[in-house]
């Protein structure tokens, strides 16, 4: 213990434990939500904290320290915390300040200079019982260390207010179209909208044009939402300490905020909203985030170049939005991920090349749209432990894209659309689907061998493939048995073989081979024996053989084989004549001689 030690409870100790420790280690919580915490080892009184101080020191200092579980208490925090400790851990006997002691005065209270602030502060009064409005110009409010109900600054002259011993604010702390206002300083606040343990309010800071800087570096909880919008001069934004939000907390519109911190933010009840700051660079300082329940959006970022963070998600109740951001090249976080239930949506973003992230993520119980990423190339280091995927993966409109095979060990997968993916050349991805719940869409691709889902048993929904000007074969599908829509392989300009479909016997809907100039025969298509719908086979001008297709003996609706002109009439009429049962007509014309 250092003879000139400065490090006291009150000062230090209190502070970092509050904001580390009490998330788990509470006598407020108890199973599941102490995350494992012993249920005697709670550290929200000084007592408890004492009792334990040798497991503290020994869990959370030192060399190799183990707590908190995430990490995240800097070097020098933890040595002082060791100091403490070694100098007896004292507390009890230590002058709490002015706030120690609270007198309260009853009721609503509107201060409109500082004359009125200092008359408040004129006897022992040191807190408020009620909500407080401050309406005049700069005002420093010395005395004040609690306000249980709302906290509001609506000033027209206010250039700067000071709250140097304000710790709490039981209801909703508005800032809100403060005209001249450039600094809110309140030093010492550890939490806004509690009431006791109950969340009560939130903390809203909008339309204030030339306040420059929020830092607030106790802030530990909001009860209800963290808005921080249209702040025209807004340029730092630090709520270091801020470990819970129970709300949605949406930072949007501050058009030169460039410096954010919260790293150590770990739980946001509500969506969580990044939306339209163009000069935010970085969101490094979300990594210790673990749970977001609701919706999840990085919008309108022009200025971030890649989304590194987040890396301790464990839990997402809500969609994933990652879009609109102009200067964004690499999507490389999300590595905590194991489960998701609802949807993430990549799109938008003009200049993405890769997406490395979600490395972890098992189980998906939504979509994932990926479209309009002009160059995004490869999806080759993300989605690599995905094994059930109960929604849609949905490939639109991204012309550079020609690598997916971060997509290699699904199992189960609801849908799969690859569209307007002129680079996509190599369709290997997929190959360990054992079952297709939705449909399956492939349309004007580059790919030149199509491989799909060899080990897939059924197709819930349909099969298009169609306007893929490269494609040469149509392989895979050998295990499926049915197809529960309809079947479309239409306008493929250089498919020359259908060697798919091996065990296909039942198409619950339409079965369409159209307009493939260069189709000469539906080579694995064997077992096909029930159409429900219609049976088309239009316009294929080299085909020449269909004897594959003898197998088929019942269509529900019409039998159309027609201007097929390499294709014997005679084979034409004798495919139609095997049909035993056709629910509508039946059709067979300008076919070959």
């Amino acid at each position: 213990c250092p003879p000139d030690s400065a490090v006291t409870w009150h000062n230090h100790a209190k502070p970092l434990i509050d904001t580390w420790c009490t998330t788990c280690h509470t006598s407020l919580l108890a199973g599941e939500a102490r995350k494992g915490a012993p249920t005697d080892l709670n550290f929200d009184t000084y007592e408890g904290v004492y009792k334990y101080r040798e497991r503290i020191r020994a869990a959370a200092t030192g060399d190799s320290p183990r707590m908190p579980p995430a990490g995240g208490i800097i070097d020098i925090d933890r040595e002082r915390l060791r100091e403490w400790i070694n100098c007896g851990a004292d507390g009890q006997g230590e002058d709490p300040g002015l706030c120690g002691t609270l007198v309260s005065q009853q009721g609503s209270v509107t201060i409109d200079s500082q004359a009125d602030a200092d008359s408040f502060c004129s006897g022992e009064t040191n807190a408020i019982a009620g909500d407080l409005s401050i309406t005049g110009g700069d005002i420093a409010i010395d005395c004040l260390c609690d306000v249980s109900g709302d906290f509001s600054v609506a000033s027209s002259g206010a250039t700067g207010i000071v709250l140097p011993e304000l710790l709490h604010v039981g209801g909703e702390l508005v800032l809100s179209d403060n005209s001249a206002l450039q600094a809110v300083e309140a030093p010492e606040l550890t939490d806004i909208g509690f009431d006791g343990t109950t969340p009560a309010g939130g903390l809203t800071i909008t339309g204030n044009p030339v306040l420059t800087a929020i830092d607030w570096p106790w802030l530990k909880d909001v009860g209800g939402g963290y808005l921080v919008s249209d702040n025209q001069g807004l340029a730092t934004l630090k709520t270091s300490h801020a470990v819970t939000v129970s709300g949605p907390l949406t930072i949007a519109s501050n058009p030169v905020l460039d410096d954010l911190n919260l790293e150590r933010l770990r739980f946001v009840e509500g969506d969580l909203t990044i939306d339209d700051n163009p000069l935010l660079s970085s969101l490094a300082s979300t990594a210790s985030l673990e749970r977001v329940g609701g919706d999840l959006s990085l919008t309108n970022l022009p200025a971030l170049i890649e989304i590194g963070g987040f890396l301790s998600v464990e839990e997402q109740l809500g969609d994933i939005e990652i879009g609109d951001n102009a200067g964004l090249t690499l999507i490389d976080g999300f590595t905590a991920l194991i489960l998701l239930s609802s949807d993430i949506f990549i799109h938008d973003n003009p200049n993405l090349e890769l997406v490395n992230g979600f490395q972890h993520l098992e189980e998906m119980h939504g979509d994932i749209e990926i479209h309009d990423n002009l160059t995004l190339e490869r999806i080759n280091g993300g989605f690599v432990n995905l094994v059930t995927m109960d929604g849609e993966i949905a490939l639109r409109d991204n012309p550079q894209l020609y690598d997916i095979n971060g997509f290699e060990v699904i199992a189960d997968l609801g849908s799969l659309t690859l569209v307007n993916l002129p680079s996509l050349v190599d369709s290997a991805s997929f190959e360990t689907v054992a079952a297709v719940a939705g449909s399956v869409e492939v349309q004007n691709t580059g790919v030149v061998l199509l491989e799909l889902f060899e080990t897939a048993l059924s197709i819930g929904g349909d099969v298009r493939v169609e306007d893929n000007g490269d494609l040469e074969a149509l392989t895979g599908f050998a295990q499926a048995t049915v197809v529960n829509g309809e079947l479309r392989v239409i306008n493929n300009s250089s498919m020359q073989g259908l060697a798919a479909f091996d065990s296909l016997a039942t198409v619950n809907g339409d079965f369409t081979v159209s307009d493939n100039p260069l189709l000469e025969q539906p080579h694995q298509v064997t077992s096909l024996a029930t159409v429900g719908g219609s049976f088309r086979l239009n316009d294929n001008p080299t085909l020449f053989s269909v004897s594959q297709l003898l197998t088929l003996n019942a269509v529900g609706v019409d039998v159309e084989i027609t201007g097929n002109t390499s294709l014997p009439a005679a084979d034409a009429d004798a495919l139609a004549a095997g049909i035993a049962a056709v629910g509508g007509t039946v059709t067979v014309s300008g076919n070959g001689p």
